[in-house]
């Protein structure tokens, strides 16, 4: 029975991998989002597809996996969206946060301002403060995989700059507290 199980997996990523290579669906170098795994496509196999993500992992995604799961293809050329997410103190003023966000994505020449300016977004409300997103959008997805992190790291350190010279905290993690009923020793 376990020996049957295996080889209907094992068929269903072969017969998943014909389907992927015949109707051409996916190809070498499109970046695709899959599950929980986003990155360009390195090798296509009748079993399996590589994906490599920004930083060089390569995930081996099972083909049954493409098939049955919504697969994202980013388009190559035209504008890609970045986000930067960054979470602040409780008692933030959000307004001028979300402000500072997007000034400091200016001052990066990489970061595009035309259609697509940069938008900062109230995401939500975290257990230790305000979450914030910083959407930016670079010329494609090559500048992406080449120097997205680089991007990343100069619009960050802007808006580190600015929080700290307008006085905005940054959200401290929780400390954890002792389970009830212990006492810290102090008795």
């Amino acid at each position: 029975v376990g020996i049957g199980l295996g080889l209907q997996k094992l068929a269903a990523n072969y017969v998943s991998g014909f389907a992927i290579l015949f109707d051409r669906s996916i190809r070498m170098s499109d970046r695709i989002t899959v599950a929980d795994r986003t990155g360009v496509v390195t090798r296509l196999t009748a079993r399996y597809v590589v994906v490599r993500d920004l930083d060089g992992t390569e995930s081996i995604v099972p083909n049954e996996m493409m098939i049955s799961n919504i697969v994202l293809r980013h388009p190559a050329a035209g504008e890609v969206r970045v986000p930067l997410p960054v979470q602040v103190a409780p008692d933030a003023d959000v307004e001028r946060a979300l402000a500072l966000m997007e000034e400091a994505a200016r001052i990066d020449a990489r970061v595009r301002t035309g259609a697509n300016p940069p938008r900062a977004l109230l995401r939500g409300f975290g257990d230790n403060g305000i979450r914030l997103e910083l959407g930016i959008w670079v010329q494609n997805a090559e500048v992406v995989r080449t120097d997205g992190d680089n991007i990343r790291s100069a619009v960050n350190r802007a808006m580190l700059a600015a929080f700290r010279a307008q006085g905005i905290a940054l959200a401290q993690p929780a400390l954890p507290r002792a389970p009830a009923g212990m006492s810290d020793g102090a008795d």
